[in-house]
């Protein structure tokens, strides 16, 4: 099922970087070694508007991606070679952030 908007945000992995270009045409670029904590943050604002994003923390703030985006299933791969990583949140409708991996 494709999600509309949020497969307008584009995701995709380049020397070293994670590049996201979200739905307005703005690009935002994260050091895959940068990244210090992942996290799901799920909103009671669905279903007619993105309320799982996926939330990857670095050294000067965070950038957030919703379920649902174009590149989601190289992103969850990348995720899951993560040592220790583990989805959590999938299944919530609360207004909630879900930890899923911190950088040792």
């Amino acid at each position: 099922m494709v999600l509309s908007p949020e497969h307008k945000w584009k995701i995709s992995f380049e020397n070293g970087l994670l590049v996201s270009k979200d739905w307005n045409g703005d690009v935002e670029e994260v050091s895959l070694g940068g990244i210090k904590r992942v996290y799901v943050r799920t909103t009671d604002d669905g279903p007619h508007t993105a309320d799982v994003w996926y939330g990857l923390e670095v050294e000067n703030g965070c950038i957030e991606i919703p379920q649902g985006c174009t590149g989601e299933e190289t992103l969850i791969e990348y995720f899951n070679s993560l040592p220790g990583f583990k989805m959590n949140g999938m299944n919530s409708t609360e207004n909630k952030v879900h930890e899923c991996w911190v950088k040792q």
